[in-house]
């Protein structure tokens, strides 16, 4: 998931792949198919102000309320309801 500092989805691309750091103040996170964090960058700790460690297996709804009890992958693929989380293409 890429945002930047206005919570949009972050735009730079490489043959259609979003490119972590590309922009300034690009907040990335890796999570994993259960919604857990395994890794984020210093923009995603100035923008939710939290600190890595913090952040590190905790659930993506920690940071997104409205993604509580929400499958993120639905039958294999990503949950469509959330498209706002995705670059643009």
């Amino acid at each position: 998931m890429l945002l930047n500092s206005n919570f949009q989805p972050a735009t730079s691309h490489n043959n259609g792949i979003p490119v972590v750091g590309s922009e300034k103040h690009t907040a990335a996170l890796t999570l994993d198919k259960q919604g857990l964090i395994h890794d984020c960058n210093l923009a995603c700790e100035e923008l939710f102000k939290y600190r890595h460690d913090d952040l590190i297996s905790k659930h993506i709804s920690l940071l997104l309320p409205n993604l509580t009890g929400l499958a993120l992958i639905n039958k294999g693929a990503i949950n469509p309801r959330l498209q706002y989380l995705l670059s643009s293409r």
